[in-house]
């Protein structure tokens, strides 16, 4: 019973090993090369993998896609926490937080979600947003500085969540018109901007009114 137990442990920890490699190797060639130009045998290779085995752990190239944008979108999450987890004052932090994120569409991520909106169905694009609800994951991650502002006294304009959730509401839309512009640049880059300066901008207006 003992080395059952452990043969399927083992079993279930290549599993997800090989899980792992093709997502790795799966998210770097849709990054250099696009969702249309990349097939599952070249992914398979660039895991060292034959070129079955990504049918062994997914149906599809759309449904190994959509574990990447998922990889990304909590990325972009651990990112904004990071950005955010500074002694600074809350003025300052949120402007890195926005920063960060005009920055980050603005490159990988641009490209992730261009291909998303291409090539994936609605279901999937729908079971993406049932698994890791992006909105709900950036008002988790911006939440603590406005608790921390607010336990130090110097943030009490409105309760902190109802604060985390109006700044993403806020900012989502320049982070939607900065991934716009990636989009629809001829190089896949958005235009040069001052992007700190964008955000403090954007942060002021938020937290002192227009």
């Amino acid at each position: 019973m003992g080395t059952g137990t452990t043969r399927g442990t083992e079993n279930a920890a290549r599993a997800v090993s090989g899980r792992e490699l093709l997502v790795d190797a799966a998210h770097g060639l849709f990054i250099a090369r696009g969702f249309a130009d990349v097939s599952m045998q070249e992914i398979a290779e660039a895991a060292g993998m034959t070129k079955g085995a990504p049918y062994y752990h997914f149906r599809s190239k759309e449904d190994l896609f959509t574990e990447v944008v998922i990889r990304e979108i909590g990325r972009l999450q651990v990112g904004l926490e990071a950005a955010l987890a500074t002694e600074a004052p809350l003025h300052r932090k949120l402007e890195v937080a926005l920063t960060y994120m005009l920055g980050t569409v603005s490159a990988d991520f641009g490209r992730i979600v261009g291909d998303l909106e291409r090539y994936v169905g609605a279901d999937r694009k729908h079971a993406i947003l049932e698994t890791c609800q992006p909105s709900v994951l950036f008002v988790a991650a911006v939440r603590p500085a406005f608790e921390a502002a607010a336990a130090a006294g110097t943030f009490r304009r409105v309760p902190p969540d109802v604060a985390a959730e109006l700044f993403v509401a806020t900012t989502m839309g320049q982070v939607e018109l900065a991934l716009m512009e990636t989009l629809h640049a001829p190089d896949g880059r958005s235009p040069t901007v001052d992007r700190a300066t964008h955000a403090g901008v954007i942060v002021d207006a938020f937290l002192h009114g227009i």
